[in-house]
């Protein structure tokens, strides 16, 4: 569903019963890659995020973003990510936002088989065999990860029609301060 407001169209989407796919957003046209947000509406969600240089395709950083029911999880720019259902029993379903200026990068994931760590039905992280460094993961639950909007939103509807939401998503560079990236 498109929302348009003055600082420019993004869009909320419902992903029901989710598998995830490894993707990357594109820099903006000042050089910021676009952020995306996403609420897990029902079971847990891990985030695998990892920030390549894509010009050196090596990995700076790697973290593990345990999410449930009712977390709202930011994917900040420079990073890619794959969302991982840990349960084999429950389901995953979830909503996002994001800019509509740009369209999902998968071509570095297609081209390494996955994400660096695979995350298996026991629980358990394994490397990626295809990266050749692989830094260390990071694990952080959802509540202890930056939040860069304003103000206390609970839900992705809170920020329909809020400007400062699309200021936030359309032009990252104008609020990179927020992310607190590594």
């Amino acid at each position: 569903m498109p929302v348009i407001s003055s600082a420019g169209p993004y869009t909320l989407a419902h992903i029901p019963d989710c598998l995830g796919h490894a993707k990357h957003h594109p820099e903006n046209p000042v050089g910021v890659e676009y952020p995306e947000i996403h609420k897990v509406l029902e079971g847990k969600a891990n985030f695998l995020l990892q920030k390549i240089l894509l010009q050196k395709r090596t990995l700076e950083d790697i973290v593990l973003v345990r999410a449930t029911a009712g977390d709202l999880v930011c994917i900040p720019p420079g990073y890619g990510h794959v969302t991982i259902n840990p349960s084999s029993d429950v389901t995953l379903s979830m909503a996002n936002l994001v800019s509509t200026r740009f369209e999902s990068e998968y071509a570095e994931y297609e081209r390494l088989r996955g994400a660096a760590y695979y995350e298996l039905v026991v629980e358990r992280l394994e490397k990626n065999p295809q990266y050749p460094q692989i830094p260390e993961i990071r694990i952080v639950d959802a509540d202890k990860c930056p939040r860069p909007w304003e103000g206390s939103h609970a839900s992705l509807y809170d920020f329909v029609g809020d400007d400062s939401m699309a200021l936030f998503l359309n032009p990252p560079d104008k609020v990179a301060d927020r992310f607190g990236n590594r």
